[in-house]
């Protein structure tokens, strides 16, 4: 358990950085690199239907765009950590993924993806 608590303690210290005042835990801010800041960054307000296009494109090429919106709705709850998972691999999966994990991230996003993939028509 002490253990735990040490590597939390030390995630805290790496991400924030102490102010000088003497109460150090209660005065903590944010570096600019914090994952707070970059997930609030201006690229999160591009919308990701650019990309719908030519992945519904590409699932239609292989027949698997009836599967791929089925297991959207299936997997819903599952969807926010598929998400966190792309956010994660995102300097190595580049722009599609990001895109892709804004869209599972947003109930709303989903559902007019799993409707564009049904219908083929933007919702």
């Amino acid at each position: 358990m002490m253990g735990l608590y040490g590597i939390c303690l030390f995630s805290i210290l790496v991400i924030c950085k102490p102010t000088t005042s003497p109460c150090f835990l209660g005065s903590l801010t944010l570096k600019k690199y914090a994952i707070l800041h970059f997930m609030q960054s201006s690229y999160r307000h591009t919308s990701p239907r650019g990309h719908w296009l030519r992945w519904a494109e590409i699932l239609r090429r292989y027949h698997l765009d009836g599967f791929a919106a089925w297991m959207l709705e299936a997997g819903q709850p599952l969807a926010v950590l598929s998400a966190q998972a792309l956010y994660f691999g995102r300097p190595f999966l580049g722009e599609s993924a990001d895109a892709l994990a804004r869209t599972l991230e947003s109930d709303d996003e989903l559902r007019a993806f799993v409707s564009f993939l049904d219908g083929g028509a933007d919702s």
